[in-house]
């Protein structure tokens, strides 16, 4: 893909105004506590050239766990809030996506962050905020 960016096994692109980003089942957990933020924050700056845009994260090949660990700081993050349009996550099934949507609920979040199984139904939810929200871009 044009325009890639890979970092531990976690790769960024943008197609047509959206942020996507992939995190594959390889992924070094280490990097969940300790480094997730700024692998956001870089892959973000870098490909939205100060464009808010919307990022969907593909978390379908990771564990029940990790899903959970990565969602919980992702989900509640700032500093990746003040970065992007919005969060829009990416399940394999429809437990994980009610588990975090509990998680979601809970923390109470002003604009929150959607979950999809599947990629159409993510893909239309970001178009439509990016219509509402860029219209002049």
């Amino acid at each position: 893909m044009k325009g890639e960016i890979l970092i531990d096994n976690v790769s960024f692109w943008v197609d047509k105004k959206i942020i996507y980003c992939k995190v594959c089942s390889d992924f070094n957990e280490s990097f969940v506590e300790s480094n997730m933020e700024e692998i956001f924050l870089y892959a973000i700056s870098e490909l939205s050239k100060d464009v808010y845009m919307p990022i969907i994260i593909n978390m379908k090949e990771l564990s029940y766990a990790l899903k959970i660990r990565l969602f919980k700081i992702l989900s509640r993050n700032r500093l990746i809030k003040e970065k992007v349009l919005s969060k829009t996550f990416l399940v394999d099934s429809f437990l994980s996506k009610l588990i975090l949507s509990i998680h979601n609920i809970a923390n109470d979040p002003v604009v929150p962050n959607t979950i999809f199984k599947d990629k159409k139904s993510a893909v239309k939810h970001c178009n439509k905020l990016n219509m509402v929200f860029n219209v002049f871009i």
